[in-house]
């Protein structure tokens, strides 16, 4: 049996790990570190009480671009 076959294929090759780049073209671009490690966090339900306060806290922003009282200020992709 292969080790591909036997589950062992990660230990055929050596880790990816690509030197820092600076890209400055249009796509893709560098992630800042902060953006990866807020991504390796786990995923917050839209139900969770600490998501319903970020909603609220963007809504409450948006409110003050559109300068409106409307509780339910958000954007919606309409394409």
């Amino acid at each position: 049996m292969n080790d591909v076959v036997a589950g062992k294929a990660k230990d055929l090759f050596e880790a990816l790990e690509p030197e820092p780049r600076l890209l400055m073209g249009p796509g893709p671009v560098d992630v800042y570190p902060a953006v990866l490690r807020a991504m390796s966090l786990p995923m917050l339900g839209q139900f969770d009480p600490q998501f319903t306060d970020y909603m609220n806290q963007v809504m409450a922003l948006y409110r003050q671009i559109y300068r409106t009282a409307n509780q339910w200020t958000l954007l919606v992709n309409g394409t």
